[in-house]
């Protein structure tokens, strides 16, 4: 920029260097016309001070074009020196700003990396805590749930146990009313067929009812008795009724040996047919 004013500041010295000059001469030539007629001195000096004027504007025509391209190429010149050195000093400065990002970069991974590790251990950390305390409440539940089934086992097996054996006793009671029916059935259809006299028919009675006597140890000696009073009566006996009375006799305890000899005696004396 300093090169440019003082280029300027030549060109305005040579610009009034040349007017003076030119004064200097249009002066002389007035003077060695002075005896010439005025007309055509006036005519002559109108002449001179156009061309005078034209000489003035050319040269400040070219002075002004020769400054213009002066400053234009200086100028240019400048813009041109500013650029490239702009461009490199941009490049240089987007060459650090690179390097500068790169490192920041390196730095923010290797950070990065160093803080994913931490909190990864961090996690890993919490996360098998949390597993091991999530595996200590399960197994506990677990405990206290096969702890409840087994004792929920145990009191449903004792429960059916006691309610199997409600019901066997409950079984066993009925059956024994049943066959007590049952025994009573047999005795009232036996007093039946000794009412009408038929006494086959009364000894096979007898002996179901004796022999359901028998199953439930109760006493029998009364059915006994009447079978023995019934046997005496008769003469000869059907195979099947002396057969049916044969196999109940044989099913009485040891305590009933007594009547149980007089019976067979007396089935013995009577003819089969």
């Amino acid at each position: 920029m300093n090169s440019v004013l003082k280029f300027s500041l030549v060109l305005i010295l040579f610009l009034l260097f040349g007017l003076s000059s030119s004064s200097l001469t249009n002066a002389g030539s007035i003077n060695n016309q002075a005896g010439s007629d005025l007309q055509e001195y006036y005519k002559q000096m109108y002449e001179d001070q156009k061309d005078y004027n034209d000489r003035i504007l050319n040269t400040i025509y070219w002075a002004l074009g020769g400054l213009g391209t002066a400053i234009i190429s200086i100028v240019g010149l400048n813009v041109f020196n500013s650029n490239r050195s702009n461009k490199a000093s941009v490049e240089a400065i987007k060459q650090e700003i690179l390097k500068i990002n790169e490192e920041e970069s390196k730095q923010n991974n290797i950070r990065l990396v160093e803080r994913f590790d931490q909190l990864r251990e961090q996690s890993s950390s919490e996360l098998n805590e949390l597993l091991k305390q999530r595996e200590q409440i399960l197994n506990d539940r677990f405990k206290n749930i096969q702890s409840e089934y087994i004792h929920t086992t145990k009191s449903i097996k004792q429960t059916l146990k006691l309610e199997r054996e409600a019901t066997k006793e409950l079984e066993d009671s009925l059956s024994k009313v049943l066959k007590r029916i049952e025994g009573s059935g047999y005795k009232n259809t036996a007093d039946i067929y000794e009412i009408k006299g038929v006494y086959g028919n009364q000894l096979r009675f007898l002996a179901m009812a004796i022999e359901i006597k028998v199953e439930l140890n109760a006493a029998p000696e009364l059915l006994l008795e009447k079978l023995l009073t019934s046997l005496q009566k008769l003469e000869h006996i059907h195979t099947l009724v002396h057969h049916d009375v044969s196999k109940v006799i044989k099913k009485l305890p040891e305590e009933y040996s007594g009547i149980q000899a007089r019976i067979n005696e007396q089935l013995s004396t009577i003819k089969i047919v």
